[in-house]
C-alpha cells in the first residue's frame, strides 16, 4: 500500500490504556472490515519508519487486538 492511500494519519494513537487499544481495534474492524489487519500492520511500520518507537508499540498492540478479535470471530462462525 502506498503512503498517499494510507488512513493511518486519521487515527489517533496516543492512547495508552488497554480499553482505548480495544476501541481503536474495533472502530478498524468496523470501518474497514478484512483490512483492519494489513491497516493495523502498516501503522506499526510507518511509525517505525518515522522512529516512533511508542507509536509503533502502540500501533502493535492495535494490531494484536485487532488479530485476535478477527480470529475470535473465525472460531465463533
Amino acid at each position: 500500500m502506498s503512503r498517499s492511500s494510507t488512513p493511518i494519519r486519521r487515527y489517533n494513537v496516543s492512547m495508552d490504556s488497554n480499553i482505548d487499544i480495544i476501541m481503536s481495534a474495533r472502530m478498524l474492524i468496523e470501518q474497514h472490515g478484512d483490512k483492519a489487519v494489513e491497516i493495523a500492520a502498516q501503522g506499526e511500520y510507518e511509525m517505525l519508519e518515522r522512529g516512533d518507537e511508542k507509536g509503533a508499540a502502540i500501533w502493535k498492540r492495535i494490531f494484536d487486538a485487532v488479530t485476535d478479535d478477527v480470529e475470535n470471530a473465525v472460531l465463533r462462525a
